[in-house]
């Protein structure tokens, strides 16, 4: 079965894909009661740390730091937990497609989708503080939220399905993620900005798409400029290649996964 096909086969499994998406919203809120606030509150503490160290201790040159580290941490708290989040849902949920058919990527889709919700919720919140305490208005910039969401979407779908697939052969890659996380946060400009990156390696640097896309992020949210459009078609663009590429290799495994896993 081409690539194609299996697009149009996914498509047939769109609301078992929202069923299980609700679901799992369902479940995590309904005996909650503070519910939504449980899903900001690692990530603010982490803000909350990140903002002491860097504004009292190494000090980093940016005015109001606060802003610049909502403008890029929550999407970067996205890429990190959905990839977590599909690693999970590959191997301990695997079995499900044993008892009934459906393709196995369903799984990780609506665990993808699930986190998506939670991180529109944390970019309405941050764009009202953004708007109220740093702006001082309503920034026309603002506007490129709308193709950034599901540009972030497609590059972490991307990079995270091939992670997916070598994690259900192999549990050191399990245990390789959190490593692998934490490398890749520091090679990004979640603490920092790209202009404070030596221009002598800056051109490797800009090899790591979440760093063009964070970049991106701070510009239009942070500093409330319009991104270089010719910049976010580029960066679209590679989202794409690599949720194809991504989808492409997880295709051609995932058949075996119910009888590994």
């Amino acid at each position: 079965m081409g690539l194609t096909a299996h697009l149009v086969e996914l498509w047939r499994f769109r609301q078992l894909i929202w069923n299980l998406t609700a679901r799992d919203v369902k479940v995590k809120y309904q005996r909650s009661w503070l519910g939504f606030f449980w899903t900001l509150l690692n990530p603010l503490l982490t803000v909350g740390i990140l903002m002491a160290v860097f504004s009292f201790v190494v000090r980093i040159p940016l005015p109001h730091y606060w802003a610049f580290l909502i403008s890029g941490y929550f999407a970067w708290s996205f890429r990190s937990q959905t990839l977590n989040g599909g690693v999970q849902a590959a191997v301990g949920s695997a079995y499900l497609t044993r008892s009934a058919y459906f393709p196995q990527e369903v799984l990780i889709i609506s665990s993808a989708l699930t986190r998506l919700l939670e991180f529109l919720g944390e970019m309405a919140i941050v764009l009202v503080l953004l708007a109220f305490f740093h702006h001082k208005g309503l920034p026309v910039s603002f506007l490129f939220v709308i193709p950034l969401v599901p540009i972030l979407f497609l590059l972490v779908l991307g990079l995270s399905l091939p992670v997916v697939t070598l994690a259900v052969y192999y549990d050191d890659v399990v245990q390789a993620v959190p490593l692998a996380t934490m490398a890749l946060f520091y090679a990004s400009p979640v603490f920092y900005s790209v202009e404070m990156v030596p221009e002598g390696i800056r051109t490797i640097y800009s090899l790591n798409p979440l760093a063009s896309l964070l970049g991106i992020f701070h510009t239009a949210l942070y500093r409330g400029e319009v991104p270089d459009l010719g910049a976010l078609i580029a960066l679209a663009l590679v989202a794409v290649v690599l949720a194809f590429a991504g989808y492409a290799v997880f295709n051609w495994k995932k058949r075996e996964f119910a009888e590994i896993v």
